[in-house]
């Protein structure tokens, strides 16, 4: 219940100060209590026992009446926005019109529910629905109803149930290929072959059936996915912009779906990120950055520090890949806003990734000292397996920003530190990165000749050819021939 309370936005929470007050006095328990653990940070149950006067065993009750109150109060508040759960509520309207002997009025509202059912494909309701209509013709003790309208009654049953099964079936092929794709942590062209067996058999399964929309878009989320996998970012691109046009087409799709659409567009984005499609990126920073203004999403979980996570790690990824270090450094006050409002609702390794960025930023922009100072908060904290590439990687920037310093009194231990690092995760040590770290290092003991930098330009040079353009690669932040000069 704590928890609940805690996950509460400002309208829930001013929606059940209201529902609290028009079921009860002021002064009532369930308000006190309510009012007490909205207070706590954290849960105090002996603190909350002191301030409401109530014994345990009391309390425990008021505990568990607050909570029914609470959900009572929530259905009640999502009822007028959340389609499927107010045709829900009509249904049960209808149940109680039936119960009650008043027939004709059960049957205009369960023609109105099957009416807006079949409009917005939402086929559990749909059976449900139709289920009343046999239910109100065997009251009417079928006056009104022939032998046809019987067969055609479990003739749309069957009809239903198919599609229902249908949207199962890639609803299940979807999930299924997520789980893939996070066991793999990633792209991965090897596990890319499961997900693509995963396709073909839906569809085999599917045969030549139509596909409601909402089969469709789990079907098209699974090929993107599986192009993702595949390395192939043209056709995910492709796919992504086909779905998010499907979507934006029907405004309900996007108050029926708000997650899938703010899926797609993280999809969407990293998709332009890969091709380079800078129009189409900040086109879609800007939609995702104004959708906690659109009411269809904020009931979504975490929605604004999601925003925030997402857009500015993709934007200053961008930027750097770009090797445009100087606009990605002006991200770097609202980024470090960001960080301190969320706080520790962030997961942590997001957040060393954002801070590894913006010390990218700052590095590129040849702002060395700065860097230098972030990267030592990256690197305090607490190692993990997912944050395993920025805190590798920064101790490899730090060698170079305290060159650039002309710290070179402390290079070689850091070297040391940086290579150490590496070697505990072999995929990170490319060649070219240790023949950085051991150029450092050896300039940093002697003073380097003009041949000495002839041939460390032409080490680079070489590496330059060799190494992907990512932004884990130091080599792009000052051209070719330049770099320690």
């Amino acid at each position: 219940m704590f928890d609940l309370i805690k996950s509460l936005n400002g309208s829930e929470k001013r929606y059940f100060n209201l529902f609290l007050r028009r079921h009860f006095k002021g002064g009532s328990v369930s308000l006190t209590l309510y009012e007490t653990l909205q207070r706590q940070n954290t849960y105090d149950e002996p603190a909350a026992i002191g301030a409401t006067g109530l014994g345990r065993n009391h309390y425990a009750v008021q505990k568990t009446i607050l909570y029914k109150q609470l959900l009572q109060a929530l259905i009640q508040y999502n009822t007028e926005t959340d389609l499927p759960q107010k045709l829900q509520q009509e249904i049960f309207a209808t149940k109680i019109l039936l119960q009650k002997g008043l027939t004709q009025q059960a049957k205009v509202k369960q023609n109105q529910i099957r009416q807006s059912a079949e409009q917005y494909e939402q086929h559990e309701v749909m059976l449900q629905a139709l289920q009343l209509g046999a239910a109100i013709a065997a009251r009417e003790q079928f006056r009104d109803t022939d032998m046809e309208d019987i067969g055609m009654y479990h003739q749309n049953t069957a009809g239903i149930t198919d599609q229902i099964w249908l949207e199962s079936l890639w609803r299940y092929t979807y999930n299924a290929a997520q789980k893939i794709q996070l066991q793999a942590g990633g792209k991965s062209e090897a596990n890319a072959g499961r997900v693509k067996s995963l396709l073909k058999k839906a569809t085999i399964q599917s045969g030549k059936k139509s596909l409601t929309r909402k089969a469709q878009m789990d079907k098209m989320q699974t090929e993107a996915l599986y192009h993702f996998m595949h390395r192939d970012a043209v056709k995910a691109f492709r796919i992504n912009t086909a779905f998010i046009a499907m979507i934006e087409a029907d405004s309900t799709l996007i108050s029926l779906y708000p997650q899938r659409y703010f899926s797609a567009l993280n999809n969407y984005l990293i998709d332009c990120f890969n091709l380079s499609e800078t129009g189409s990126f900040q086109q879609t920073l800007s939609k995702m950055r104004g959708l906690k203004e659109n009411p269809a999403f904020r009931k979504l979980l975490n929605l604004e520090i999601n925003i925030f996570r997402i857009t500015y790690q993709a934007e200053l990824n961008f930027l750097i890949a770009r090797g445009e270090f100087e606009q990605a450094a002006e991200l770097l006050e609202p980024v470090k806003n960001g960080l301190k409002e969320h706080k520790d609702n962030i997961p942590i390794h997001h957040r060393i990734n954002m801070e590894y960025l913006c010390a990218y930023a700052l590095f590129g922009s040849g702002q060395y000292s700065a860097a230098s100072s972030m990267l030592d908060g990256v690197q305090r904290y607490r190692r993990t397996d997912t944050a395993a590439a920025p805190d590798v990687m920064a101790a490899v920037m730090q060698v170079l920003c305290h060159y650039e310093l002309k710290n070179y009194s402390i290079i070689d231990s850091l070297v040391k530190s940086a290579k150490r690092k590496l070697k505990q995760h072999n995929e990170m040590a490319s060649e070219s990165t240790l023949e950085l770290l051991n150029s450092v290092s050896h300039f940093a003991v002697k003073q380097p000749q003009k041949s000495d930098w002839e041939k460390l330009g032409v080490k680079l040079d070489r590496a330059l050819d060799k190494t992907d353009t990512t932004y884990y690669n130091y080599l792009v932040c000052i051209p070719s021939g330049q770099l320690l000069k």
